[in-house]
């Protein structure tokens, strides 16, 4: 089944895997089946004492022995089968998760921090294995367990099944007094969670800033604050779940108390033979304590799902886009009467703003920091929509559009200039297919010639995680190389120059002017009087 197209839930995910846990559920019932039988075994052994049959010791001792060694055999295929059941469901999800955030548009995205959907893909899988997955699978080997210990007591005497029976519903029915709190406490500890990551993140990613002004000690300060919130929000959870743990325990250990009393009045009065005092104590131990991992498991297991809520309604989050494919650029980008406005901003980034970009034309749009340079591409670009007036593409408004279409006519640079962590020819294909040649005319018309001749290992080069290897003016080459790999129509260049010195800057808007069949719009806050000569068209904004 497509991983992509569920919703989350545990039940989905089982569903999904239900062949492998058919074949868990089987090593679970071999596992107590066996562990059952080593408790009868000792009983009876027991009983053959007090007849004083010695034969009848050794053989029950030996059976009992055997059946230890069974359950031996099954605990380690169990449990190794688990983590493979729990390996497939982990990557099902993740993937279903990944393809869900990849499908949204740059609005949507940004309305999480990259930070916290690392924390989804992290300590939100975590919870879900051990509350979720784990407590799901432990709650099913202590049905069996207790089912089959509860047939044993039945075969002794009814009245204590009765009493098993009895207690049992009142172990099930009490977890759902604490569902609600426990659920609340789940979604604030995964929350936290979310927090505590992005903390991390953001003190580390300026970390050089710390590092020039001395303020080291801030790293402990932010780090052990975020912790500590963290810490309390678990220590909140685990609270409340000791409390209903301790009093499911207590209506355990009740049972099985009245339970031994019971047995001991049968043996008293010859009804159960002496031995069966201890099995009746070992399947009553079975019996409770598997009711109250039950009971413990089934509120964990509901706790979980505020997560998977979470991931559902980032699922079903709606695309804000049209549904008219974009064909290559055959006239004019226009817009006219634009204005837009930022959620929760009581001020409008652009009023009324009027233009047009020709098919093929080199236009710069310059003007002060604010002046909305940036709004503009982004919205040309099609990751910004909610716009007022008109925006076209060759006479199709844009909220007609497609935005996926529409981003495979348009390359838009930003000064980020993100490097992925692996080789130089990874950063420029992602994964895309595409011939030496069409690799070598990318790398040309970047500019990149020089930089991969000078590497060691050319394009195998291994650059790090945000390109801390390179310069960046390394970097921006890399990024025009890797849109220019997709033959795009349009080129929207972002302030592309603002964070590297002015001879590497000077060369990249250089190559961006001397590409050919090239529709350029290219950002900055001020042009340089030697290639201001070279655009077509300069709109200033902010005036």
């Amino acid at each position: 089944m497509d991983d992509t197209i569920t919703k989350f839930s545990l039940w989905t995910y089982i569903k999904r895997n239900s062949g492998m846990y058919v074949i868990l559920a089987i090593l679970y019932f071999g596992r107590n089946l066996a562990q059952t039988a080593a408790s009868i075994f000792k009983g009876n052994a027991l009983t053959a004492l007090t007849q004083h049959s010695l034969k009848g010791f050794i053989v029950d001792t030996g059976l009992n022995l055997l059946s230890w060694g069974f359950f031996l055999i099954f605990f380690f295929c169990s449990s190794r089968y688990s983590a493979v059941i729990i390996k497939a469901v982990d990557n099902s999800i993740r993937n279903a998760l990944a393809h869900i955030i990849g499908r949204q548009e740059y609005e949507d995205f940004n309305k999480h921090t990259e930070a916290d959907y690392v924390s989804w893909f992290t300590n939100d899988i975590n919870q879900i294995n051990q509350d979720g997955f784990f407590s799901l699978e432990q709650t099913f080997s202590s049905a069996l367990l207790g089912i089959i210990a509860s047939v044993i007591l039945f075969f002794y005497h009814p009245l204590l099944f009765v009493t098993t029976l009895v207690f049992a519903v009142i172990m099930i029915l009490f977890p759902r007094l604490f569902k609600k709190k426990l659920e609340e406490l789940s979604q604030k500890q995964s929350k936290q969670n979310e927090v505590l990551t992005s903390k991390i993140t953001d003190v580390l990613e300026g970390f050089v800033n710390l590092l020039t002004l001395g303020q080291q000690k801030l790293l402990n300060k932010i780090v052990l604050a975020a912790s500590d919130k963290t810490g309390q929000a678990r220590v909140n959870y685990i609270t409340e779940m000791s409390f209903s743990n301790s009093l499911i325990n207590l209506i355990s250990i009740s049972a099985q108390t009245i339970l031994t009393v019971e047995s001991g009045y049968l043996a008293f009065h010859n009804q159960i033979p002496i031995g069966a005092i201890l099995i009746v104590g070992s399947m009553s131990g079975n019996v409770f304590g598997s009711l109250t991992e039950i009971s413990i498991d089934l509120t964990s297991i509901r706790a979980v799902q505020p997560i998977f809520d979470k991931y559902n309604k980032l699922a079903n989050t709606q695309e804000k886009t049209g549904d008219k494919d974009v064909a290559p650029l055959t006239q004019q980008i226009a817009f006219s009467d634009l204005s837009f406005s930022y959620p929760n901003s009581d001020r409008p980034i652009l009023t009324n703003v009027a233009g047009s970009i020709k098919r093929g034309e080199r236009v710069a749009i310059v003007g002060p920091s604010g002046c909305g340079k940036s709004t503009l591409v982004k919205l040309i670009g099609g990751l910004l929509t909610g716009y007022q007036g008109s925006l076209t593409w060759d006479n199709n408004e844009y909220r007609e559009l497609s935005l996926r279409s529409l981003h495979k006519q348009i390359a838009y640079i930003d000064q980020s200039a993100y490097i992925f962590d692996g080789s130089l020819r990874y950063n420029i294909t992602l994964d895309r297919e595409a011939t030496e040649e069409e690799l070598k005319t990318a790398i040309k018309r970047a500019g990149l010639e020089k930089f991969v001749a000078d590497s060691a290992s050319g394009l195998d080069t291994v650059l790090k995680h945000a390109g801390n290897n390179i310069s960046g003016g390394q970097k921006q080459r890399i990024a025009l190389a890797r849109q220019l790999l997709g033959n795009p129509q349009v080129i929207l260049a972002d302030e592309i120059t603002s964070a590297i010195d002015e001879k590497d800057g000077q060369k990249i808007e250089q190559s961006l002017l001397n590409l050919n069949d090239i529709t350029l719009v290219y950002i900055s806050h001020h042009l340089r009087p030697e290639i201001k000569k070279q655009f077509d068209q300069v709109i200033e904004l902010g005036k």
